[in-house]
Formats: structure tokens, sequence, C-alpha cells
């Protein structure tokens, strides 16, 4: 909630002081960096918890739960998982798993909890649910 006001504070500053035709342009561009910043750090954050292919944007992360997309197809995001979930230890639950052409469901089960994967094919790309339990 402070990132989002002082996004809009800075909005509000920057574009009071611009008067040519140019700002809005350029304001466009500095509030687009800092998203794509904020959002690195978001990324950066969760991989702690989540691994976390390459061309991730997170629409949002709370408690246990994490909604990203990507521009990974959805053959390749299921590869992904089933790579990098056992090198951190976890054991798929074949029984969870479904994958077809549009969706895959996958399962994998931890010391700690278990993690349910939600996948469901986009025109340019994954679109991604996470969660433990």
């Amino acid at each position: 909630m402070k990132l989002v006001f002082f996004i809009f504070a800075a909005v509000v500053v920057l574009s009071g002081g611009c008067s040519d035709k140019s700002a809005p342009q350029d304001l466009g561009n500095f509030v687009g960096d800092i998203v794509k910043d904020v959002n690195k750090d978001v990324v950066k954050d969760l991989g702690k918890e989540y691994p976390l292919p390459e061309q991730v944007v997170v629409s949002s992360a709370h408690n246990d739960k994490v909604n990203y997309t990507t521009t990974l197809a959805l053959d390749k995001v299921v590869e992904f998982y089933r790579t990098e979930y056992p090198k951190r230890g976890a054991t798929e639950m074949p029984e969870a798993a479904s994958v077809g052409p549009d969706s895959a469901n996958l399962a994998f089960r931890t010391s700690g909890k278990s993690i349910y994967i939600e996948m469901e094919k986009r025109d340019n790309g994954t679109k991604v649910h996470l969660e433990k339990k």
C-alpha cells in the first residue's frame, strides 16, 4: 500500500511540473520503469519460497498463494516445475497431476507443506497459480 501511494505521489508531482507535449510519454516510461523494478524485487523475494521461471509478471502474492503470467508455453512451465521442485527436495504427487493441451495441474510434497500448481494456456504464454497447503 505504501508503494502504491509513493507511485501515485511521484506521478502527481512529476506531472504537475511538466508542460511540454513529451511529458506524458516520459512520465509513462518513468512509471513503467518503476513497475518493472518493483516486479523484479517481488520475483526475487518470491523466488526464495517458490521456484519461478524467467519472464514472470506477478499479478498477486498473498499468504501462501501466488498468481503470475509468463511468456513460456504451458509445456515449458510444466517441464520447469518438474525439474525445479525435485532440486528443492520436493516429490511430485502423480495422483494429483493432469496435463492437457490447454491446462495442467501438478502437486509436490515437501517436508512442510504441499505445493499445488494450476496452469492455463494463454495466447501469449501461461497463467499460473501456486498455492502451499
